[in-house]
């Protein structure tokens, strides 16, 4: 775990820095209040694994994904924000995404956490003109 403050112009050189921390974790979800940056930091970790697309936000759709050279696959990017139940996320295709992706940027996925195996988090404080940011690994034994 380590904790940091960044303001949205350091974003990138984060990005980076989370990336490298990951290892061979494919989970990644980011967690904070509304308006805490969840999409701006996932946008700048899409940048940073060479996403050349326009990145938008998946609040309505659910699931973006992003073609990435670093990661040799696809980056797929979920907003669960607007899920009620398990059985609706199920409905979406997401799971069978989540298998294929090399990486998963997850906002709002506290409801999915006991289902992952293993997975990292961000949190996201406001602090003022700065966003604080503490990164974690977790291992669910099932």
């Amino acid at each position: 775990m380590f904790a940091d403050t960044y303001t949205e112009q350091e974003l990138a050189i984060a990005a980076e820095k989370y990336l490298s921390a990951l290892g061979d974790i494919k989970a990644l979800l980011l967690s904070g209040e509304l308006g805490a940056g969840k999409t701006t930091l996932a946008a700048c970790i899409l940048k940073a694994a060479g996403a050349q697309d326009i990145i938008t936000s998946p609040t309505f759709t659910i699931c973006n994904t992003y073609e990435t050279p670093l990661l040799k696959g696809f980056i797929l990017h979920a907003d669960l924000y607007r899920i009620r139940s398990f059985a609706e996320l199920e409905q979406t295709g997401f799971f069978e995404l989540l298998e294929q992706a090399e990486l998963t940027l997850i906002e709002w996925g506290e409801p999915i956490k006991d289902f992952l195996a293993r997975y990292a988090e961000i949190n996201i404080l406001i602090d003022g003109e700065k966003r604080s940011y503490t990164f974690s690994k977790f291992y669910n034994h099932k």
